[in-house]
């Protein structure tokens, strides 16, 4: 059974009634607060919804002056909204669920001050160099922003157009297959970027957190999927 508890100061408590004390339900809860906190103070943010209509935030972790955002921060701020909780307006159950927080952000707040728990690892797309190194994300970009388009409506005339659009943008040679494949979209491979909705999103997400101008052909490549 459901209960959603309303209290003041913006924290609305989302919780099983019998398993409220479950540990897991509370790091559930604790995360996902923790990262909506993340999402809503970084200057380079970006969400996207999938075809089920779920939300995935994307954000840099970092303010609009270079500051890093902690958990120790959203720990300290969590506390400081529990204790402006006028109790007396909160049922018998509910402050048992206050208290209940309060407890477990004391405790992690002081493991993390003491090393014995890593802070939350933040998913920032934009930081993840893995992804940004690899040729298939380079060369998506240009998708993105509309450049590869360009050249190749300038060079689909000559011969060799593919492999001079690799060159002129950068890349190797040998890499002309993802131009060539991307463009004609008529089979499904590692090289055809435009077969693969995890890597348009991804693309389109960097984009996004980037500010990057995205192009119609992009937009209207991943509406399609």
């Amino acid at each position: 059974m459901s209960l959603k508890l309303n209290i003041p100061n913006g924290i609305i408590f989302h919780s099983y009634f019998l398993f409220w004390k479950d540990i897991n339900h509370v790091e559930e809860f604790f995360t996902r607060r923790f990262e909506n906190y993340l999402y809503n103070y970084s200057h380079e943010r970006s969400k996207i919804e999938d075809s089920s209509g779920s939300s995935k935030l994307y954000y840099s972790g970092v303010t609009k002056d270079g500051i890093e955002i902690t958990e120790i921060d959203f720990i300290n701020q969590e506390i400081y909204k529990l204790n402006r909780i006028p109790l007396e307006t909160v049922d018998f159950d509910g402050r048992k669920r206050v208290e209940f927080y309060r407890q477990y952000l004391q405790k992690r707040l002081m493991n993390i001050l003491m090393g014995e728990t890593k802070p939350l690892p933040k998913p920032e797309i934009d930081l993840d160099e893995k992804i940004t190194r690899t040729t298939w994300f380079k060369i998506g970009i240009t998708f993105a922003t509309g450049q590869a388009q360009e050249l190749y409506e300038k060079y689909k005339q000559e011969k060799g157009h593919f492999t001079k659009m690799a060159i002129k943008l950068g890349f190797k040679e040998t890499d002309r297959p993802y131009f060539s494949e991307t463009i004609n979209n008529s089979t499904i491979g590692n090289k055809n970027l435009y077969s693969s909705p995890d890597k348009l999103k991804t693309i389109y997400a960097y984009c996004q957190v980037k500010n990057i101008e995205v192009c119609h052909d992009f937009i209207a490549q991943i509406e399609s999927i």
